[in-house]
């Protein structure tokens, strides 16, 4: 074959060639196929030989053999198709396969015809076979294969054929030869195999023939396992993968079987009813659905019967009965949950289209196990699971031909299954034509947006049953004297429910709806699936709200009665209303009542629309009576004019006639027409909240109450405008001792009035006596505002405030009453408290004495008055004769101010005496206290009549917000403190009290440091102090306060203690001042602070070592003070400080060595205190020092190794007494500008290494005990150097001519040494910017170099005290900006020429001491 299908491959090989070799392959296939042709027929000779003992088997074993070897040859056999259709034209006309093709062709056609008119009713979109553009696509023809041996070797005979295409046609017949003569070997090689089997039972061989050749049940007598995973279950090995693959199925299948069934139980939803065509389409389903249903049917017959159980048993290895009948019965149980889940959702289902995909659904999970066990057939789940099902197809066994009923119970029992599912299916018929899944009654709820007269149609309603057995139900209005509705579903264009008055004929209410819903609903049957639709009136415009509501039936008597909101009331409605006294009422450009009286006529209660008609306690002369009376949703409130068109106006209609009014109410409206009665535009009128069955009393109590307003021109009745409510609400006038009882304690009479306690009055004494001068302790509470602040001095309004209130006071009881508040209770108010005792000579009272008037003391009077006597707290008369030190608190209002207290009617001067103290707060003795008091004040030897003013009182927030901050002992007390608080008293007076307390803290720490500071000038003000001139504030509070006294006048205070509370200080930089004082230890407190300045002040005392706390400190600047003390080591822990300037203050002590730690430091300034001790080696480790100066000290010791100090350009330390030789480290400052360590005690020489220090510009080395010469590196090392001053030392030699070089020389100081040689004029001459020169007391000789007149800038020489001679050269009157000039004490000669009269800048001028001659010229005057 292999060779044949090469044939042509060789591209190289002619044409002609190629196509005589196909054609000769061609022949050769054909005489092979005559081969085994003739084969086949000696295979059917041998197996008619074997099948002699039974002629039909012979029969059957040659037609298979014919059908096989015809099909496989020449493959032009076919069979009729497996389906019902075969029926028609193969059976009997009327026979029993007959009627069972059509009627199956009928259920067929009638549910696709369902389905299509359905899907075409109910608008749903199409499925499109065609392609994007909407064109149908057309199926290709299919490819004709000819498959004819004679056709075959005609392949190549038409000339005029392609050459191409003659070579892939008989490349093709190749090909199918070869499958072909491949199917034929294999055909060959069972039969073969078959004729060799001698079997005992012929019957047996020929159906093992017939396996072989896959031609099963040739008579119908032979059965397969079922193809599904049902089979894996008892066919399989335990754990094996395919008994996995059956178990995960099976589970699946159940798992969503029992999700089904559960969610169709719990929602039980089945429809009300459903169209004809759908009830047809279900009865269709229902049938096909146990036509589908093979599980079932299979497994029936294997439970009954247990055919081939010992075939199969041999066959599979891990079968056993107990798996077979497990199996089974899953596969039925399987069976019956997808017959019942089926049923279920085909009964669910109101529509065609539901109905589809519902049935599809549960078809495919039903059909999962035979998916499943194709997918393992074909090697989707692994070659286990393929061999096993190829091994359960290939699997056959002898059918059971039982007789009887017995052969038949499978067909009885699944035909029993069918019948049941009918007879539910007719239950769910019966149930959905009798209606009984309808409600019965359902109550209805109209919004009121547009027609608020739909309101009069809430209410229940009754369903009445269609004219048909599909016909849809209506709901008409039970509560008929409220108005008369109907709910009605519409066909049409909209097919939904509607509503109409019952005045409107049922055939026309679909053509005149009053509303409609918005949504279609085609299948609905309930009319609450309209509960949450949109309704809409006829004009289009949407109802402000709508509800649908099933009512349940044991409440339909309550619901559903003639009067609106239920049954018959057997309460009484309330026949008085008035108006709640928290709510202001009914308020317009008029007076409203605050009481309405239930209308009578003829002394009856008159009801519109079953509700009660309220009238007004007052009543306007234009507008009338005032009316509150129900519209049918809601509550209104007008006047009568507002009823009354002009027609009436002229009729006459008494506005204050209560009948007329109620005739005008009925007459102009009518129930029947959706109408109400109008009111005229503009009218006054107030509009309720929205009634409903829910929340109707039957009177307006307790509802929300709106302003009105009027639609467009052709409205005539107002809304709701439920952007403006009204301050309204009603509660019922009459009382009632268990549901509306008397407030606040009153007594609910026999009539129905109330009884009145603690002042209250109206009906229901709702009216509290609040504001009328009188404390009632009932309502001295908080809700009731404390009594309308009766009960408190500051808050009562009125003459009789606190009049007699007082019976006992300074623990005396009183002998008449006295004028006070003891009931105070304002928490607003605060305490002042008086502590008074007095003693008395009781000879007095024993008759011994009179007083001075001659007449008795039996009283005096304490009087607390404020604001000219506007306001009196307290005044009671006190004995005399029973002395005692008590106590009385007062409650007065905060910051009382303007008060004094009084002892008036003293009548025995001489004998009585009196002392007390104002407390503000309370007495020390008293319990429970919170808020710490403090002594206002404390008086003593009140012996006769007097008045004493009160301090006025600190605010109460004040007081609270400072309580951590300030001691109570500074209130009142003079001092800073609380100058500051009554500073900030006053400012609280004019404005509020900040609740913001780190503000309010910062203030007062800010307004106590000026008071303390003794300011020249008020920086403090109202604004906020950010705004202060002083301060600079971030996030608002304040990071820096400076001041320099010599621009803004010099502070003369102290540093207040409150500095510590400006916790966000950043910067306080004060200098320049005469500030007194310590620095407070509060100053630990200013943890963010970086700089702290209060240098050029007068403080005293020590530096504090809370200064140690200040870690983010970089600069500290205390210079020029009093200060003394050691500086602390705490300053150590200054990480960040960068600078110290301490100078000029009395510190004494060592320099602590805790200062090697500040690594960061750049500056340390010290100069001029009283430190001693040796300088710390730890100074060697302040790696970031550029300046060093400790002049004016006593320290002593050598200089320590500064060898690290490479960024240090000033090391000043002169004036202590600093020992040793100069220290060689220096040279490893290469950055050092100024060296100065005069006035010490350092010997030595100067160490050459120095030479390494170029920049040096001052070199300062005086007054100490230098020996050696001068260092000629001095000349050539430093020609920077500016000033050079070793005066005062032991240096000998001469100036090294390097000295030449020094022409940046500003100033030389070499006198007092023992210098010699001579003034050499090359040196000098290099001088050039000398300024000052110092030579003096040295043993210098030689003559005055003519070159010193080179040094022009010179304004100071002196050579004094040495051994110059010769003449004062001419060229040194020259230079002319000479001050002073000392040569005396030499060996000058010559006279004093006359060119010193040049020197016209010359102060001092001394040449005495030398062998000058000659005159003093007068050029020198």
């Amino acid at each position: 074959i292999e060779q044949l299908l090469d044939v042509g491959g060789d591209d190289d090989a002619e044409m002609d060639e190629r196509l005589m070799l196909l054609e000769t392959a061609v022949m050769k296939n054909a005489e092979i196929l005559q081969s085994m042709r003739r084969a086949n027929r000696s295979l059917e000779s041998s197996v008619k030989e074997n099948t002699k003992h039974s002629e039909d088997d012979d029969k059957r074993a040659k037609m298979l053999l014919q059908q096989f070897s015809t099909k496989v040859i020449n493959k032009e056999l076919r069979t009729l198709s497996d389906d019902v259709y075969s029926f028609l034209f193969c059976s009997k006309i009327c026979s029993v396969p007959s009627w069972i093709g059509m009627g199956t062709v009928f259920i067929q056609f009638a549910v696709f015809a369902l389905f299509l008119g359905d899907l075409l009713n109910t608008k749903t979109a199409t499925l499109s076979l065609g392609d994007e553009n909407g064109r149908r696509r057309e199926k290709a023809p299919p490819r004709k294969f000819s498959n004819d041996i004679q056709e075959l070797l005609e392949i190549g005979g038409d000339e005029e054929a392609d050459m191409q295409e003659r070579l892939m046609l008989l490349e093709t017949s190749v090909m199918k030869n070869a499958e072909i003569l491949q199917a034929m070997r294999r055909a060959n090689r069972n039969l073969e195999n078959t004729v060799r089997k001698e079997e005992k039972n012929d019957e047996q061989r020929t159906k093992m023939l017939l396996q072989q050749f896959s031609t099963k049940a040739v008579e119908k007598d032979l059965r397969t396992l079922s193809d599904d995973v049902y089979s894996f279950l008892f066919c399989s090995k335990l754990c094996s993968v395919p008994s996995w693959i059956g178990m995960g199925t099976v589970f699946i299948q159940f798992a969503v079987f029992a999700l089904f069934l559960g969610d169709l139980l719990n929602t039980n939803e089945i429809p009300a009813n459903v169209e004809t065509m759908v009830r047809v389409g279900q009865a269709g389903a229902i049938l096909i659905n146990f036509m589908a249903q093979t599980d079932v049917r299979t497994s029936l017959r294997a439970l009954l019967y247990q055919e081939g159980v010992e075939e199969i048993e041999d066959n599979f290895d891990g079968f056993t009965r107990t798996r077979y009948l497990v199996g089974n019965v899953l596969m039925l149980i399987q069976g019956l949950l997808g017959t019942v889940v089926s049923i279920q959702l085909i009964v669910y289902s109101d529509n065609i289209f539901d109905l589809l995909l519902n049935f599809t659904a549960v078809m495919f999970v039903s059909e999962l196990d035979e998916l499943v066990f194709y997918m393992a057939r074909n090697a989707y789940l692994g070659v286990k699971a393929e061999k096993l099902a190829e091994e359960i197809q290939n699997c056959e066994f002898d059918s059971q031909n039982r007789k009887g009923v017995s052969g038949y119970m499978h067909v009885i029992l699944f035909a029993i299954l069918v019948i049941a599912g009918y007879v539910y299916f007719g239950i769910i018929i019966a149930l959905q034509v009798e209606n009984t899944t309808l409600p019965e009654y359902v109550k209805a709820e109209f919004g009121d947006a547009v027609n608020p007269t739909l309101g009069l149609y809430s209410g229940c309603y009754m369903m009445k049953a269609g004219s048909d057995w599909s016909a849809r139900v209506t709901y008409e209005q039970v509560q008929t004297e409220r108005g008369q509705g109907r709910f009605t579903y519409c066909y049409g264009d909209i097919r939904s429910w509607t509503f109409s008055p019952l005045k409107i004929a049922e055939e026309d209410a679909c053509g005149l709806p009053t509303l409609r819903s918005d949504e279609e609903r085609p299948t609905s049957y309930d009319l609450l699936d309209a509960k949450g639709d949109q309704w809409k009136l006829d004009s289009g415009n949407p109802i402000q709200s709508f509800q649908l509501v099933e009512i349940e039936e044991d409440r339909v008597a309550e619901e559903c009665g003639e009067e609106f909101g239920g049954a018959d009331r057997e309460e009484e409605l309330c026949p008085i209303l008035i108006m709640d006294q928290s709510f202001e009422g009914f308020s317009d450009d008029r007076d409203w009542s605050r009481s309405y009286n239930e209308m009578l006529v003829d002394g009856k209660s008159v009801y519109f629309y079953q509700h009660p008609i309220y009238v007004g306690e007052y009543m306007d002369e234009k507008e009338g009576l005032e009316l509150i009376f129900f519209t049918g949703r809601r509550w209104l409130s007008t006047t009568a004019k507002g009823l009354l068109t002009e027609a009436d106006i002229e009729g006459g209609v008494d506005l204050t006639s209560e009948a007329e009014m109620l005739s005008l109410l009925r007459d102009k409206t009518d129930v029947t027409d959706f109408r109400l009665l109008s009111l005229e535009p503009g009218a006054y009128a107030f509009i309720s909240e929205a009634v409903d069955q829910a929340n109707d009393r039957g009177t307006p109590l307790g509802l929300r109450w709106y302003h009105s307003r009027y639609g467009g021109s052709d409205a005539n009745f107002p809304f709701a405008d439920i952007s403006r409510p009204a301050d309204a609400l009603f509660s019922c006038g009459k009382c009632d001792s268990e549901g509306n009882p008397c407030r606040f304690e009153g007594v609910c009479l026999a009539d129905g009035t109330c009884d009145c306690k603690h002042g209250a009055t109206g009906k229901l004494c709702e009216i509290k006596p609040l504001g009328d001068g009188i404390c009632h302790p009932f309502f001295n509470k908080g809700p009731d505002d404390f009594d309308g602040g009766d009960c408190c001095v500051s808050t009562c309004q009125g003459v009789s405030c606190g009049v007699g209130d007082m019976t006992e006071a300074f623990g005396q009881e009183l002998r008449r009453s006295g004028n006070g508040f003891p009931h105070c209770k304002d928490p607003e108010m605060v305490p002042l408290t008086i502590t008074m005792n007095h003693t008395i000579d009781r000879g007095f009272y024993a008759g011994f004495l009179e007083d001075s008037d001659g007449g008795t003391f039996e009283s005096y009077f304490v009087e607390v008055s404020c604001h000219g006597g506007d306001e009196i707290p307290l005044r009671v008369a006190l004995d005399p004769e029973h002395p005692k030190k008590a106590s009385q608190t007062l409650y007065v209002a905060d910051q009382m101010d303007a008060c004094e207290i009084s002892f008036l009617g003293i009548q025995s001067t001489s004998l009585f005496n009196a002392t007390f103290q104002l407390i503000d707060g309370y007495p020390e003795d008293a319990e429970g206290v919170v808020v710490a008091s403090a002594e206002m004040r404390d008086i003593s030897n009140v012996t006769k009549d007097a008045a004493f003013t009160i301090p006025t009182l600190y605010a109460k927030c004040l007081k609270e917000t400072l309580k951590d901050v300030v001691d109570t002992s500074t209130y009142y007390s003079g001092t800073y403190q609380d100058e500051a608080m009554e500073w900030m008293n006053e400012e609280i007076k004019d404005g509020r009290c900040s609740n913001d307390q780190e503000w309010r803290i910062q203030r007062y720490a800010l307004v106590a440091l000026w008071r303390a500071e003794g300011s020249p000038v008020e920086w403090v003000n109202k604004n906020d102090q950010c705004l202060w001139s002083r301060i600079n504030c971030k996030d608002n509070f304040p990071v820096v306060i400076t001041h320099d006294g010599d621009t803004t006048g010099r502070l003369n205070g102290t540093l207040a203690t409150e500095i510590g509370l400006l916790t966000h200080l950043e910067r306080l930089d004060v200098f320049t001042n005469d500030l007194t004082g310590t620095l407070p230890t509060e100053l630990g407190l200013l943890t963010k602070l970086t700089f702290l300045g209060y240098a050029e002040n007068a403080h005293t005392g020590t530096i504090p070592t809370e200064v140690g706390q200040l870690k983010a400190l970089e600069e500290l600047m205390l210079w020029h003070n009093f200060l003394t003390g050691s500086i602390p080591s705490e300053v150590g822990l200054l990480s960040n400080l960068g600078q110290i300037n301490l100078q000029e203050n009395y510190l004494s002590g060592g320099l602590p060595s805790e200062l090697g730690a500040l690594t960061k430091l750049t500056r340390l300034t010290l100069h001029t205190n009283s430190l001693s001790g040796s300088l710390p080696a730890e100074i060697g480790l302040m790696t970031s020092l550029t300046n060093v100066v400790v002049t004016g000290n006593w320290l002593s010791g050598p200089i320590p190794d500064l060898s690290k100090l490479t960024g240090l350009d000033t090391l000043i330390m002169y004036t202590n007494d600093l020992t040793g030789s100069l220290p060689s480290s220096i040279t490893k400052l290469p950055n050092l500008y100024t060296l100065n360590l005069s006035t010490n005690k350092f010997s030595g020489s100067i160490p050459d290494e120095w030479a390494e220090l170029t920049s040096l510009y001052w070199m300062i080395m005086n007054k100490n005990q230098l020996t050696g010469t001068l260092p000629e590196f001095l000349g050539t090392a430093g020609p920077n150097l500016s000033r050079l001053v070793l005066d005062s030392n032991q240096l000998v030699g001469s100036i090294p001519d390097s000295f030449a070089n020094l022409s940046n020389m500003a100033r030389l100081r070499l006198q007092n040494n023992l210098l010699t040689g001579e003034l050499k004029p090359e040196v000098m001459a290099g001088w050039t910017s000398m300024g000052q020169l110092h030579l003096s007391t040295n043993q210098f000789v030689g003559t005055l170099p003519s070159e010193i007149g080179l040094l022009s800038s010179m304004d100071y020489f002196e050579a004094n005290d040495n051994n110059l001679s010769g003449k004062i050269p001419e060229e040194l009157w020259t230079v002319t900006n000479m001050w002073a000039l000392y040569l005396q004490n030499n060996q000058f000669s010559g006279s004093i020429p006359s060119e010193i009269g040049l020197l016209s800048n010359i102060w001092d001028l001394d040449l005495s001491g030398n062998n000058l001659t000659g005159s003093i010229p007068s050029e020198i005057a």
